[in-house]
């Protein structure tokens, strides 16, 4: 419930915005080079939280506009979205951060 939350105050402020701004206006040209970007933030966030699930809605708000800004098509997006939330997951536990508790 609280990535929810998370995700609604993400939407309130105007950091998406300055972020898609700037990143659009030349910062990166490529698009492989911001999928690729955007797919290892998705990693770090995902590993940070421990939960693919958590992660979409946070995600999900920050790489939606992004990858509208860059051109990238619906389908593109979507992809993008859920493998950067999925990546996370896979990392085998003695490569998680320590801050990461894991149920057994």
């Amino acid at each position: 419930m609280r990535h929810l939350v998370f995700a609604n105050v993400i939407n309130a402020t105007t950091g998406v915005t300055d972020l898609v701004q700037s990143l659009s206006n030349g910062a990166i040209q490529s698009k492989g080079l911001s999928a690729f970007l955007m797919l290892l933030v998705g990693l770090l966030i995902t590993m940070g939280i421990g939960s693919s699930f958590s992660t979409v809605p946070i995600i999900a708000s920050i790489y939606v506009p992004l990858c509208l800004s860059f051109g990238f098509s619906p389908l593109a997006t979507v992809s993008i979205v859920g493998v950067a939330a999925a990546l996370g997951t896979q990392v085998p536990l003695h490569l998680t951060p320590p801050w990461v508790q894991h149920q057994v």
